[in-house]
């Protein structure tokens, strides 16, 4: 099964690190790069990469001149600022795939929608017909047919994801029962930057060598010293370390996103 990452040129830096944290949390595992201008940058020998021709300004436009002519019928979508941060769970995603196999159009890799779904069986879960987001694109396992049907829309990546057309449309999607819809994903993944800015989300590291391998994107020096901060897991006014890892509760959660401080200091 081919993980599929379209690329814009204006991530392409993000690119050698991307790779390096991809490989060390899901190792052996075959990648294709979408990109327009080809990546001049040496990437590691399982990513394959394609140029897909010119920017056509539409995300969805883009991709279908690829997915046209793919002759897989399932595969996993993951974007280019998604750099993952844990090792994926291979059991959990083998369950996934074969669900794939057994008749679903999509299979999340991710558990952000999972509030929105009930028993199917085991540990898997159905989300529900009548809820939005059925088309989010956090990683998933996507039928390609399934997915096909909303490239057909000249939109952006964003219109594609709040898309009315998912709503009620029949499609089977399913997710994976988690303990904590926060941190316990098939494919973890961090938003390292949004708009050029160290996403203010970003609460710790789980594996703390990993920030010298996140410094090594070329970014500004306020940048680099809000990343610091930012994954050091120590509460800014307690001066205790925090596992961020163990915070389950939305509200905690969302505080903790927006100062920092740990539990016992909000």
């Amino acid at each position: 099964m081919k993980v599929i990452v379209p690329v814009a040129d204006k991530y392409q830096y993000l690119m050698p690190v991307f790779c390096e944290m991809f490989n060390k949390y899901w190792a052996n595992q075959d990648c294709v790069i979408l990109c327009f201008n080809l990546i001049s940058e040496k990437l590691p020998d399982n990513f394959e990469i394609i140029s897909i021709g010119n920017d056509t300004q539409y995300w969805t436009s883009n991709l279908r001149r690829y997915f046209s002519t793919f002759k897989e019928e399932y595969f996993i979508l993951h974007l280019e600022d998604f750099i993952i941060y844990d090792y994926v769970k291979i059991d959990r995603l083998n369950v996934m795939e074969e669900e794939m196999r057994s008749g679903a159009d999509k299979a999340m890799l991710h558990s952000h929608l999972n509030v929105f779904a009930d028993p199917l069986h085991d540990d898997v879960m159905l989300i529900r017909q009548d809820v939005e987001y059925r088309t989010s694109l956090h990683p998933a396992i996507w039928k390609t047919d399934y997915f096909m049907r909303f490239l057909q829309e000249d939109t952006s990546a964003w219109g594609f994801e709040i898309t009315k057309k998912s709503i009620n449309d029949g499609a089977k999607i399913v997710t994976m029962n988690s303990q904590n819809r926060y941190h316990d994903h098939i494919v973890d993944f961090m938003n390292l930057l949004r708009s050029g800015v160290v996403d203010t989300a970003l609460t710790g590291l789980p594996h703390e060598e990993d920030l010298e391998i996140l410094l090594k994107i070329p970014m500004t020096q306020e940048n680099r010293d809000n990343l610091i901060s930012r994954t050091n897991n120590i509460c800014p006014v307690c001066k205790n370390r925090v596992d961020r890892m163990l915070i389950s509760d939305r509200d905690v959660m969302r505080t903790y996103e927006k100062t920092g401080k740990c539990i016992h200091c909000q």
